[in-house]
């Protein structure tokens, strides 16, 4: 295949660029995406309007279980020491080698990274056949979520000294983000990322039915047309959002609502315990009030009722997002990902004008990633 300037973003997400700032960073430093718990440790008692301040809190019921351990809590982690600061916005570009000749290298975003993540995106291809999702033509089982995960409990190739990881990502995640950066480092690697993708993949080994077999050249073709679908349709969605003047309005409601829905559901826990207690006495003859069983059944039934209300208005707060965030027509993500991309591209946009330049810039190399990565396929 010819080698033609190609970096690879996220194949999904924002890789080399928007990952190992925005989506390292949203994964250890991100208000929306952190346990309570961790947003109390690290003292982020302010979050931003269009956080969730309790997405991931647990029901009454498992709270309850929890409660019952005999182990107690873990202590406060002390703060580490703070990351050393770059001290240039600029690219910092030294040669590989150390000399004049060679493949340049930034200091700061590494090859390592690059040829981590081509890695990444060959074990992510599955034939027709290897994978459940491949019933019909093969899947590249890559996205945002996934490469957050990947990368959020390590910095391969990013090369900042601290021992506080928040503080690191933070420190990535401020040098990649100006549009100059991010266009800088899609130009330095494009050409040793394509190598490295195809390299990978011929490594790859594959169910074949009798028995596994490497990805043939029109497999290897298949991975790269798959990934310039998916650079097309994170592109589309991403400029959607950026363009919306009310997407950070849309998430806080969205967020709102599952709020509303956690509540919800920790009031039918309360009364439902009531009730059953009431009615288990009642059956035990000890003494209950049979109206007091009866009020206490009706509280229930009105409980269960809003709680699900606060489901179906949940699900419409999401729906109304996901519709918002999708283009019309072309290319485009699944919902989960469109989602997760949309609170992804409100948590930047809150921070200040300066996001939307960075947004502009992803978008439009995520577009020539495209139409390379499609042209590289046919070849």
């Amino acid at each position: 295949m010819k080698n033609k300037k190609v970096f690879w973003l996220s194949a999904g997400a924002v890789a080399l660029l928007a990952l190992a700032g925005g989506l390292i960073w949203n994964h250890f430093y991100g208000r929306g995406d952190s346990p309570v718990w961790e947003r109390v440790r690290m003292g982020e008692a302010n979050a931003t309007r269009v956080e969730p301040p309790r997405s991931e809190r647990v029901p009454k019921d498992m709270l309850l279980f929890a409660l019952n351990r005999t182990s107690p809590p873990p202590e406060p982690e002390r703060p580490a020491a703070p990351a050393q600061p770059i001290e240039q916005q600029a690219p910092e570009v030294e040669q590989a080698n150390g000399s004049d000749q060679g493949p340049r290298e930034d200091r700061i975003v590494t090859w390592a990274f690059g040829d981590s993540l081509a890695r990444l995106v060959a074990e992510s291809y599955f034939p027709k056949g290897a994978h459940p999702e491949a019933r019909k033509h093969g899947v590249l089982v890559l996205d945002a979520k996934r490469l957050n995960m990947h990368y959020g409990t390590r910095m391969t190739g990013l090369r900042v000294r601290s021992e506080n990881p928040v503080a690191a990502r933070r420190l990535v995640y401020e040098y990649v983000m100006p549009p100059t950066v991010l266009r800088m480092l899609y130009g330095m690697y494009a050409d040793r990322f394509l190598g490295a993708v195809e390299a990978h993949a011929r490594e790859q080994v594959r169910d074949a039915g009798a028995g596994t077999a490497p990805l043939t050249d029109a497999q290897v073709a298949e991975l790269f047309s798959l990934a310039s679908q998916h650079a097309a349709g994170l592109a589309a969605v991403l400029e959607t959002c950026a363009g919306l003047d009310d997407l950070q309005a849309r998430v806080a409601a969205y967020h709102d609502a599952i709020e509303a829905t956690l509540d919800a559901n920790e009031h039918f826990i309360n009364v439902l315990q009531v009730y059953e207690e009431l009615r288990d006495a009642a059956q035990q003859q000890q003494g209950v009030d049979p109206q007091q069983v009866e009020k206490a059944r009706l509280a229930m039934e009105a409980a269960g009722k809003a709680y699900q209300q606060a489901i179906r208005h949940r699900e419409q707060m999401r729906t109304g997002l996901i519709a918002k965030a999708r283009p019309r027509r072309g290319p485009t993500l699944d919902e989960a990902e469109a989602l997760y991309v949309a609170r992804w591209t409100a948590r930047r946009l809150s921070e200040g004008p300066s996001a939307r330049a960075s947004l502009t810039a992803m978008v439009e190399v995520l577009n020539d990633l495209s139409g390379r990565l499609a042209e590289h396929g046919q070849h």
